[in-house]
């Protein structure tokens, strides 16, 4: 049975660039928000 990797520091390089950076994840994370922004400003009829 394999084990789970216990940190960031046990991958190897080539898995490493599959993790999303802390900037990969802000960015998401604010399109989502303005995702849901721009919707409720729609549904109120707001530009």
């Amino acid at each position: 049975m394999q084990k789970a990797v216990a940190s960031y520091s046990t991958l190897a390089p080539a898995e490493r660039e599959l993790i999303p950076t802390e900037e990969d994840l802000s960015r998401v994370v604010q399109e989502a928000i303005d995702g849901i922004e721009q919707a409720a400003a729609g549904r109120l009829g707001r530009p």
